[in-house]
């Protein structure tokens, strides 16, 4: 019966361990995961920043040519005899 309550123990013993690892693994999981959704999310972030970005120099490109063409013909006559 002794024998039996030994083997029952170790048993008992590495189920705790075995659940203590798998929870350890788990935690270090969870942590990279953590770590690898918010580089995601920086780079979500800086593309999107990059994007309006591009976006504005494109439309103040335009806006300053579309000056350029409006003021340039200032004075000029509108038609040529």
């Amino acid at each position: 019966m002794e024998r039996l309550s030994d083997k029952l123990e170790e048993s008992e013993k590495d189920r705790v361990r075995r659940e203590t690892e798998l929870l350890s693994k788990i935690n270090a999981l969870e942590a990279k995961l953590s770590a690898l959704s918010e580089q995601a999310l920086h780079a979500a972030a800086k593309e999107a920043a990059r994007e309006v970005f591009e976006k504005m120099v494109t439309d103040r490109k335009l806006d300053s040519l579309s000056d350029q063409v409006q003021g340039g013909t200032k004075g000029l006559p509108n038609k040529i005899d």
